[in-house]
């Protein structure tokens, strides 16, 4: 007869079964069971982490750099909310996580018993799918739907590249033997697929676009659309605008977006905007480009995905393409124009004068935020897995030309500033490049959690920029914010130094130009720890360089067009 956990057991079984072999354990008590079955599963690895918050990061991490499923699992009550913020990122990022909480049985909730909330549908906007679990499978019913549960949870995870949780209750007594060989009914999904040439609608619309532009959203790298976009560009007609986090290299795109659309929007001229957009990928970063659109609508906006999205950014969404983007993309390669323009040509050549501008702007400026990430991207080191924090890291990275060699990263989905350390270092787990994570002081703190979790990689770099707290709130010359003061920026006081020594990596300092080259040169060094570098500029006036910049870029004056 089945134990009354034996549904546990098969959980870890298919899964593994699945392919599916990680597992990221935050302690504690009523998740015993869960504990017991995947440690001692042999086909599982597992890795602890106290802090919630910080582990459902570091399995995001995981989960980036596999590509493949994560699972993540904790004991009852608040420990499942703080698993929130990183499930609301994977969910928007579309990377697959598989959350088990444990839970208190029905009868004790609502109750006032320890450690118990109602856990049902806490991630219910963040999650493609949620089960509730058997509390007890001595039942067959009970182990065919803890089987159907397990393989469901599997297969929408991988295929759907989404988080998916499953709420556990269990009845005490909780340690005790369980059996860890069973039978196990694994169910996997046939995926249909189809050729496909795009309609004749459609094909009408591309012939006669004479100014299109092809958006790529935030997406690890991808070698097959990367090869089709590079040929779409031999079209005069088409631009790619490909924001670092798109991770395309292409040598007729534009990765700068925002300063382009920053000059384009503070100097209308209605013969910049596209005829036809299409998008593909994930969330853009640059604001201007989304005020741009919506201010310039595109007479068609196309989006591309295989999962079924209804993604109206722009305001302007008129047909969404649910398949294979390379096969859509190729298909649209091979269909003739019917007029020909030089639309890519004359965008290359307007942010060509602005990287220009820009260069001349950045030989005037001292030591400073900007002048620092100057600095960090022109001497990444080949390979490097480059982590940028929210708020300022990411902005400032955007105004810099995406490099060939460098695979760029950031918590896009919900841009927040918690667990940018705990995601990086999960990446960085068995990585052998580099992984540099550029944070702020604000995020840095917040995270910092992260710093004491025992299996950090010697790969993973951080340099941390100290500007005072919430320098992204001073970019916005308002009077407003003048007056609320530290009720919107974060003015912190803490020892960064005592407190990365206090978790047992190394520190590096630096407060002027020279020692940040100093420092920047020992940090890439080989050690047998992480490094931290704290860069001080809180000295410096960075949000009016920034803003200086940014009129330049506004009150440019662009003679040819």
């Amino acid at each position: 007869m089945p134990h009354r956990f034996q549904g546990i057991v098969d959980l870890a079984n298919i899964f593994s079964q699945h392919g599916i072999t990680k597992a990221v354990v935050s302690p504690g008590s009523r998740n015993v069971p869960l504990i017991n079955v995947f440690t001692q599963n042999p086909n599982f690895e597992c890795v602890s982490v106290v802090d919630e918050r910080a582990a459902a990061y570091y399995a995001l991490g995981m989960a980036i750099k596999m590509q493949r499923p994560v699972v993540l699992f904790c004991t009852s009550g608040t420990a499942a909310l703080n698993y929130a913020p990183a499930v609301a990122e994977a969910f928007h990022q579309k990377i697959p996580l598989i959350i088990l909480t444990a839970d208190r049985p029905p009868e004790l909730i609502n109750q006032r018993d320890n450690q118990t909330i109602n856990q049902v549908g806490i991630y219910s906007n963040f999650i493609a799918k949620e089960f509730l679990f058997p509390v007890e499978t001595e039942k067959d019913a009970d182990i065919v739907y803890a089987h159907r549960i397990a393989n469901e949870a599997a297969s929408l995870a991988e295929h759907l590249q989404k988080p998916v949780h499953i709420n556990i209750p269990l009845r005490e007594p909780l340690y005790i033997d369980l059996p860890l060989t069973t039978e196990t009914k694994i169910i996997t999904p046939d995926r249909i697929t189809s050729d496909y040439s795009i309609s004749d609608e459609l094909a009408e619309i591309w012939k006669d676009s004479k100014q299109i532009v092809v958006l790529a959203g935030q997406n690890n790298f991808n070698p097959e659309i990367e090869m089709i976009l590079s040929k779409l560009t031999e079209d005069k007609s088409v631009v790619v605008l490909a924001e670092n986090l798109s991770n395309l290299h292409l040598q007729n795109s534009i990765s700068t977006v925002e300063r382009l659309f920053l000059f384009l929007r503070s100097n209308p001229d209605s013969r910049y905007a596209p005829d036809l957009l299409i998008t593909l990928g994930g969330s853009v970063v640059s604001k201007q480009i989304k005020l741009f659109l919506r201010e310039n609508k595109p007479q068609y906006h196309w989006h591309i995905s295989e999962e079924f999205e209804m993604v109206d950014t722009y305001n302007s969404l008129t047909h969404t393409i649910n398949y294979n983007p390379v096969k859509v993309l190729s298909s649209l390669n091979s269909i003739g124009k019917k007029t020909n323009s030089n639309y890519q040509g004359t965008m290359l050549k307007l942010d060509n004068k602005l990287e220009e501008l820009q260069q001349g702007y950045l030989n005037t400026i001292g030591f400073s935020d900007l002048a620092v990430f100057k600095k960090i991207t022109e001497t990444l080191p080949s390979s490097t897995n480059f982590h940028l924090g929210n708020s300022t890291p990411i902005r400032y990275s955007q105004l810099f030309n995406t490099k060939q060699d460098i695979s760029y990263f950031s918590n896009r989905g919900v841009s927040g500033i918690d667990g940018c350390i705990s995601t990086a270092a999960g990446f960085s787990r068995d990585e052998e490049n580099i992984s540099l994570l550029v944070i702020g002081d604000i995020s840095f703190l917040y995270d910092s959690n992260a710093l004491w979790i025992q299996t950090l990689s010697k790969n993973l770099c951080i340099i941390v920029i100290n500007n005072g707290g919430g320098d992204i709130f001073r970019w916005i010359n308002s009077s407003e914010n003048e007056k609320l003061g530290g009720y919107i920026e974060t003015p912190q006081n803490v020892n960064l130094e005592l407190l990365t020594k206090a978790c047992g990596l190394d520190y590096l300092f630096s407060d002027d130009s020279d020692s940040f080259i100093c420092g920047l040169r020992k940090l890439y060094e080989p050690s047998d720890k992480p490094v931290v570098l704290e860069v001080n500029t809180s000295k410096q006036p960075n949000a009016e360089i920034v803003r200086k910049l940014y009129k330049s870029f506004k009150e440019f004056k662009n003679e040819q067009y």
